[in-house]
Parts: structure tokens; C-alpha cells; sequence
């Protein structure tokens, strides 16, 4: 969310400045509206229409730009980016959507077409960062690179905690995610968990931050743990949708707490829309629980449960086998 929030406030201001007269805003904005709304075909049609009426103004490419990344077509987003910069290259947002879009084709690419689009990305973000210091979705694009790319194509970990230092003074909720993504690609889960740990206690309001740190318990298979801290989310008012099915789900598998595991994925699945693409796992779970607690019959309905949305999966069939 703090992401989201930081590029569109962001966006709004490079919108205001650079917002032509009258009639002509209300067109913008009413493309704008469409993207926002979700409405790519309509909102690409209208700022197509905008581009060719208006050839030198930045805006309408740079929405069809972020529209193709959208769509995950970041070789027509690149095209629509590159005239955008080229009209406006003092919007540090714009070099950072072009960066995206050069990551994408990286990864599409074939060796040399990946060197040179990760070369490209790295450029943008640079560019990025120099035109507004304070672009901490830049900077947390920066640590990646510098730590997932090889010294070919500019990866350096000493430039990568460099911006990671730079990231925690200006932004430190996205500087903890990056830490922890540093410490994951060098397998240091004692490293994770100090960060997980620190981001709970320096944002004690924040849910996500107490809801991953339950998550970590449970990969690090510490399910008591991993429950302490889940407990509260799923008990509060509204309950915390995932940490309801992650509390049930860790019961199921450790054995532990069994009875409220129970009332969790209950919960869960009383609250469950019909596409959810939890439900089924949350009644194979819930069978799960109801063998361990010597009630075969409510396992059995559990997993038939979840067989009517999910027929393919062998675990659930396996289980019901076994009852059968």
C-alpha cells in the first residue's frame, strides 16, 4: 500500500505540472479515469487518441506505457516510455516505469539482448534516483539489481548496500523488504528473521509486517511460534483474512492447537467467496484437522468439499482413499 500511494502521489503531482488547458484537461482526466478504473482497452483507445492530437505532450505515452506493463507486454511498454522520456526527461517516475519495462524484455531476452536491457534498466534508475533522491521505489529497484546481477552487467554488493543505507534513512518499511529479499538470495534466514523481527516492533500497527513474520515461523517450520503471532490477527475485528487459512493450515500440518485450527479455516470458509482460490486448500486443511481429532466422517465430507472445487488435486484424492 505504501508503494501504491508513494507513485500516485507522485503521478498526481507530475500530472498537475505538466497539465494542459482547459478542454483538453478534461480529456486526460477522463483517460486517467478509465485507467484508474480499470478499463485498459477503453482507457488505451482514448490516450492512442490523446498521443496522436498532442505529439509533444508526455502524458499519453507514458500511460499506454504503464497500461502494456500492465497487460505484460513490456516490449510495446518500453516503446511508449522511450517517447515519453524523450519528451519529458525530468520525471523521475517515468524513468523508473521505463526501467521496469527494460526488466521485463531482460528477462525475455537471449544473453546479449539481457545484458543490454539490464544495463538500460540499471541506466534508468540511475537517472531515476538523480532526478529525485527520495525515489525509494527506484533505489529499493536498485538494491535488487545490484545484488541479483553479475559484475558484467554492473552488479556490485557493496552498491548494493549502498542504496539499501540510503533506503533505510528515506524509506524504511521499503528498506526492510529489500533487506529481507538481500538476505533470502544469501540464505541467511537468521538475517531474515532479525529483519522481520525489526520491522514489527518499528511499525507495531502494521498487520503485513506481523502477519510475514508469522509466515517466516511457519517456513521455518517453528509453528508455535509461527501461531503466537497469527493468533491476534485472526482473532481481531475483522479478522485477518489469511492469517485465519495460515493459523488452520499450520494446525493441520503440526498437530498443534488443534482447536483453534478448527475454528480458523471454519471461519475462513464461512467468509469465503466462491472463486476464492484458498477454499479448496481450506477444506482439504480442514480434514486434515478433523482425522487428527478421530472424526473421519466430518474428514470426509472436508475433503469431498474440497474435491467439488479442485477434482485434480492427488493429495485431497489420496486422503479420501484412505478414509474410504
Amino acid at each position: 500500500m505504501r508503494r501504491i500511494l508513494g507513485i500516485a502521489l507522485g503521478l498526481s503531482s507530475w500530472i498537475a505540472a505538466t497539465a494542459p488547458a482547459s478542454g483538453q484537461t478534461r480529456d486526460v482526466a477522463g483517460a486517467v479515469a478509465l485507467f484508474e478504473a480499470g478499463r485498459l482497452s477503453a482507457a488505451k483507445e482514448a490516450f492512442k487518441a490523446l498521443a496522436q492530437a498532442r505529439a509533444h505532450d508526455a502524458v499519453p505515452p507514458t500511460y499506454l506505457g504503464r497500461i502494456a506493463l500492465t497487460q505484460n507486454d513490456p516490449g510495446e511498454a518500453a516503446d511508449w516510455l522511450e517517447r515519453a522520456v524523450a519528451l519529458d526527461d525530468t520525471s523521475s517516475l517515468i524513468h523508473t516505469w521505463l526501467a521496469r519495462a527494460y526488466g521485463g524484455k531482460a528477462e525475455r531476452s537471449r544473453a546479449f539482448g539481457r545484458v543490454r536491457y539490464a544495463r538500460r534498466l540499471r541506466d534508468e534508475l540511475l537517472r531515476a534516483v538523480e532526478l529525485d533522491p527520495a525515489n525509494a521505489e527506484a533505489r529499493s529497484m536498485l538494491v535488487d539489481f545490484y545484488v541479483q546481477a553479475p559484475g558484467l552487467m554492473g552488479g556490485s554488493r557493496e552498491r548494493a548496500e549502498a542504496q539499501l543505507a540510503e533506503l533505510r534513512r528515506r524509506d524504511p518499511w521499503r528498506a526492510y523488504a529489500s533487506a529481507i529479499r538481500l538476505h533470502r538470495r544469501d540464505h541467511d534466514m537468521a538475517a531474515v528473521e532479525r529483519e522481520q523481527l525489526a520491522r514489527a516492533r518499528d511499525f507495531p500497527d502494521s498487520a503485513q509486517a506481523r502477519f510475514e513474520l508469522g509466515l517466516l515461523y511457519a517456513e521455518l517450520e517453528q509453528y508455535s511460534r509461527a501461531a503466537t503471532v497469527l493468533e491476534p490477527l485472526a482473532s481481531a475485528t475483522p479478522p485477518h483474512r489469511a492469517a485465519l487459512y495460515q493459523l488452520g493450515r499450520i494446525g493441520a500440518i503440526s498437530g498443534e492447537r488443534l482447536d483453534r485450527a478448527e475454528w480458523a479455516l471454519v471461519a475462513y470458509v464461512r467468509g469465503a467467496s466462491t472463486d476464492d482460490k484458498y477454499l479448496a486448500a481450506a477444506h482439504w486443511r480442514l480434514g486434515m484437522i478433523y482425522e487428527r481429532l478421530g472424526d473421519p466422517a466430518h474428514a470426509r465430507t472436508e475433503y469431498e468439499n474440497s474435491l467439488m472445487i479442485d477434482p485434480t488435486d492427488t493429495s485431497v484424492i489420496r486422503a479420501l482413499r484412505r478414509l474410504r
